[in-house]
């Protein structure tokens, strides 16, 4: 196992094959929900974080996992306390995979908006209310965890603050 301090509050974990074994890490486990590979993913982040001085047991934690080679590669992000507090859950965020879905949600609620902003992130967009969220959004967009709101703080680009539902069904009225 290598491990990289990335900052404060980020660590990498590279595992070899060996360690996926020694681990009882394999695909199916990666990509799991059960109970054994949650204990697994802990050992693995308790034994990493002794390496390098982490502490992973405070807070929430944010884990990215990729597959390379015959291992996999870990990115670690401790969430700072006002997320794992509460502050930011009120927020609610969908991901529109595709902008004709996006104007279509927005087409359809453009007589009772709700306020929302928009940004775009990666090859998509997303939609975050800060208020009650309609239900209908459920059909058109993906919710995303709570925890992603430090991702989308980062690298989610602004577009629309406020008002983003009835600004873009205006566009094509």
């Amino acid at each position: 196992m290598e491990t990289i301090r990335i900052g404060d509050d980020r660590l990498k974990i590279m595992l070899s094959r060996e360690d996926m074994i020694r681990y009882e890490l394999d695909s199916d486990t990666l990509n799991s929900e059960s109970e054994a590979s949650h204990l697994a993913l802990r050992r693995v982040l308790r034994d990493a974080g002794e390496i390098v001085g982490f502490d992973t047991s405070p807070g929430r934690l944010y884990v990215q996992i990729y597959e390379s080679g015959m291992g996999c590669e870990m990115f670690v992000t401790q969430l700072p306390a006002e997320l794992t507090e509460g502050s930011r859950e009120n927020t609610k965020h969908f991901f529109f995979s595709d902008v004709e879905t996006l104007l279509a949600f927005c087409q359809r609620q453009k007589e009772e908006a709700p306020q929302a902003s928009l940004s775009s992130m990666g090859h998509g967009f997303l939609l975050g209310f800060s208020s009650t969220c309609p239900q209908i959004v459920y059909d058109y967009g993906e919710p995303l965890d709570a925890s992603a709101c430090q991702y989308i703080d980062e690298y989610a680009v602004p577009i629309l603050q406020k008002d983003a539902i009835t600004h873009l069904a205006s566009l094509f009225s």
